[in-house]
């Protein structure tokens, strides 16, 4: 699947470059990765029936099967539809790209037999690809399925949400079965990484279908060339997924996974200890400590590159004011944040990218905590305390806003609280609105689509995942599908388009050297932190990968000892 940077809660997952991105990784009682199996092509698998959901069916801990605990309910199967984590988790067992990801953030080739040959000028990109590939239901890999899977997000009918990350490619074209060459409107800096998007069979979407209504028929019978195949899937129950037997890296020794959306922590880790589920995502940071001192777990922690903001529309007029924003931030003490609700674990956030992020800048902490600070800027801005507490613009409105957080979310919800308690020392005003989750990204996607008006939507907690490369194209520019933030501006645009033209490191570096300048002092958002990734694997396993974008990617590795 493809990978680009994401809402942690409704997102993608993320894109890397060739290079290896230095984390903390801290294992109890791990094991060495392993790497993966190779295996020469096998033929044509038995198709299988289309699956039917029939509620009847139920996987079991224990045996071959492997259970998943994760924090959200997957919503979507198809590579290119895709806009949340949990999905593209799910996704990535399911199909594969032509390239992968390997190690820490290094691209390696997968159903591309090898690197593409790239002309002088950067804009051909020639790729041979491996042969004697089957689809789970049999359908042969060619090269037509690469050119329909790449002309599907090009397509504005097929609604794809990724399709601002495609508009390099110019067009897509096949000779023979398994050479195909894309041709780009320009050189491009992250193309490597934009053929990590997970390949579908035209053979089998034509017959069924699917492409109708940005494929959500294609959901529950989704079918892929990777290690895994869907059997069944029950929304808010459990994905049900059996090894491919047949698949070309060689068979999985997992047969049997179940991924289970277990929204509640609680509940999630405790369903963890008595082993009722085999690998948790997202431990409480309540919690970290404690499962890693137990020793008997093997444990994932490791800085999130990612981001937690609350981020508001910055469409809204009370937004609008650079004052106004600088203000918020003087009045935020993230460390507070990371003491009391994190429990010691993340990292203040001055900008998006996480220090040991390969493009980050030290741009110095502009609006560090200091409440008297803010209240002066307000003054001098020509704020006015109101009758009731709360300050009045110099519009005559009323410092006061709604922010959402998805029900949920503890973390979120206390966040909100203590942000709540510290914006109204300096007399601003939040009401908190609890929502769940699709009902937040609803409401917020159709404001960015511009479906609904900018005051649908004023203010959310949350978060981005990103990855090791730096482009945010999608979630900064003007027209970025994944604006939250709502945020534009001519100059960031400008620097967003050179950045992904750009190839020479040092050159690149400075161009997101000053992206961040303007994201740390323009404040598109009040950045809060920069969390951790914390997973664990119960024992009895082995082969399980620390790698930072994630460990199920690698679970065809990984085997009962």
């Amino acid at each position: 699947m493809s990978a680009f940077a994401s809402r942690f809660h409704h997102s993608k997952v993320v894109w890397g470059c060739l290079l290896a991105c230095t984390l903390l990784l801290t294992a109890c009682g791990g094991n060495p990765p392993t790497t993966a199996p190779t295996a020469a092509p096998t033929a044509a698998p038995t198709a299988a029936p289309t699956p039917v959901v029939t509620g009847s069916k139920s996987f079991t801990a224990g045996g071959d099967t492997f259970v998943i605990g994760q924090t959200t309910d997957i919503k979507q199967l198809c590579p290119f539809q895709s806009t949340d984590t949990r999905s593209s988790l799910a996704i990535g067992l399911i199909s594969e790209g032509l390239f992968r990801y390997t190690g820490h953030y290094v691209l390696e080739p997968c159903l591309a037999a090898d690197f593409p040959e790239v002309s002088e000028d950067g804009l051909v990109w020639t790729f041979t690809l491996r042969e004697g590939i089957f689809f789970h239901d049999g359908s042969p890999f060619t090269s037509e399925d690469v050119k329909f899977t790449y002309e599907s997000i090009a397509d504005p009918e097929q609604k794809s949400t990724q399709i601002r990350e495609y508009l390099f490619i110019d067009r897509v074209e096949t000779d023979g079965d398994y050479k195909v060459i894309f041709y780009l409107k320009q050189p491009y800096g992250p193309a490597r990484n934009r053929f990590t998007m997970g390949i579908v069979s035209k053979t089998y979407i034509e017959a069924k279908g699917y492409n109708q209504n940005a494929y959500s028929r294609y959901n529950p019978f989704a079918v892929g060339t990777g290690p895994y195949k869907v059997i069944d899937w029950l929304p808010d129950i459990a994905l049900f997924l059996e090894a491919n037997e047949d698949y070309w890296g060689g068979a999985p020794a997992l047969k049997k996974v179940e991924i289970r959306p277990i929204p509640d922590t609680s509940v999630r880790l405790a369903a963890f200890e008595v082993g009722e589920i085999d690998f948790i995502f997202g431990i409480d940071p309540a919690e970290v400590d404690r499962i890693m001192a137990q020793g008997n777990f093997e444990c994932f922690n490791y800085p999130a590159l990612g981001y937690n903001y609350l981020t508001w529309n910055t469409q809204i007029p009370l937004f609008q004011d650079l004052a106004f924003r600088q203000a918020l931030s003087y009045a935020t003490n993230r460390q507070e944040i990371i003491d009391y609700i994190l429990y010691g674990h993340g990292l203040p956030a001055i900008t998006l990218y996480t220090p040991n992020h390969p493009f980050y800048s030290d741009v110095g902490e502009p609006f560090p905590y200091d409440v008297e600070k803010a209240k002066t800027i307000l003054a001098e801005a020509g704020y006015q305390m109101g009758a009731d507490g709360v300050l009045i613009n110099p519009d005559g409105d009323r410092c006061s806003f709604k922010t959402m957080i998805i029900d949920t979310s503890t973390i979120n919800a206390d966040i909100a609280v203590l942000l709540q308690a510290r914006f109204a020392e300096i007399g601003v005003e939040i009401e908190i609105v609890k929502t769940t989750m699709d009902q937040l990204y609803d409401i917020m996607d159709a404001v960015i689509a511009g479906i609904s008006p900018e005051t649908d939507y004023y203010s959310m907690i949350g978060g981005m995942s990103m990855g090791a490369d730096p482009d945010v194209t999608r979630t900064f520019h003007s027209d970025g599908s994944l604006n939250d933030f709502r945020y534009k501006n001519p100059e960031l645009d400008l620097l967003l388009d050179e950045g992904v033209v750009t190839f020479d490191h040092e050159a690149r570096m400075e161009v997101y050297r000053k992206i961040q300048e303007i994201l740390a002092n323009d404040l598109p958002c009040l950045w809060l932190y920069h969390g951790e990734t914390n997973n664990a694997i119960n024992p009895g396993f082995t082969g399980m990968e620390a790698t930072p974008y994630g460990q199920v990617s690698n679970l065809r590795n990984v085997s009962r000892k």
